[in-house]
């Protein structure tokens, strides 16, 4: 994960800088690589590098409780203590450094339940995962601040908690439409695959392109409406060009062998 936000910081930093040549400066190449600014997206990269190796580390140090079950209950806690100082960095110290390295316990909590396996919607039926969707939605609507951000006790348990039943939707219907026999589901569960598989690249590549195809389509002064799907197809098109282009000359600077 390291190696892809490094490349891709320094790819949009020569692109803005060809765009704009005042942005050509070592001021702000140190502004991109660290805060990820001009391709917001990209941060997450890093965050994920640290979450990993954290992870990593308290997999080998709890492997040593051979008991399962008490293994178990020790992640839970680990769960809980992310919680708690993701709480406490952001909303009682306001805490906001370089990196985004507050967001790693954050985020820590989400990957260890993933990695558990406690977010997987395989047992439950098409009505369930639609009337928890309709619940999520509604409550996602309604709620006031992001996942983990309100200063309000009761929303920022919620916001977890909503956050872990969206998981569980897109997991379960996911699952539904890998098992379903009709040749259209199939289709889209590649082509959903195809982009999941080069996700990275995506999220590396699309803030930008999307401001330099904006940038492309200012002057033809067409309306949203029309101007909007334009520049989606041709958003999508120039990623899967790019994301063969990448996987076949480059496969090290996207986190592939």
């Amino acid at each position: 994960m390291i190696v892809p936000y490094f490349f891709f910081g320094l790819l949009t930093w020569f692109i803005l800088s060809f765009i704009n040549s005042s942005e050509f400066s070592p001021h702000t190449l140190n502004r991109f690589l660290i805060s990820g600014a001009g391709n917001e997206p990209i941060w997450f990269l890093f965050t994920l590098f640290l979450v990993s190796i954290i992870h990593f580390l308290l997999d080998y140090l709890l492997s040593f409780i051979k008991n399962k079950r008490k293994r178990l209950y020790a992640w839970v806690f680990v769960c809980l203590c992310c919680l708690m100082i993701s709480h406490a960095l952001v909303i009682e110290f306001h805490y906001y450094p370089a990196y985004h390295l507050n967001t790693v316990p954050h985020f820590l909590f989400f990957y260890i339940l993933g990695w558990l396996k406690l977010v997987e919607g395989r047992t439950c039926s098409c009505k369930v995962l639609l009337s928890l969707l309709v619940i999520d939605i509604f409550f996602e609507h309604n709620l006031p601040y992001g996942i983990g951000t309100s200063e309000n006790i009761y929303y920022w348990l919620l916001s977890y908690v909503l956050a872990f039943v969206g998981s569980s939707i897109v997991i379960g219907f996911s699952k539904k439409l890998a098992c379903a026999d009709r040749p259209v589901f199939s289709k889209i569960i590649d082509v959903v695959a195809y982009f999941g598989r080069n996700s990275i690249i995506v999220l590396g590549l699309h803030h930008v392109l999307v401001q330099i195809i904006k940038l492309v389509f200012s002057p033809l002064l067409l309306p949203d409406y029309v101007s909007f799907p334009i520049r989606q197809l041709f958003l999508w098109i120039i990623l899967m060009l790019l994301i063969s282009l990448l996987n076949k000359y480059t496969p090290f600077l996207i986190g592939k062998k």
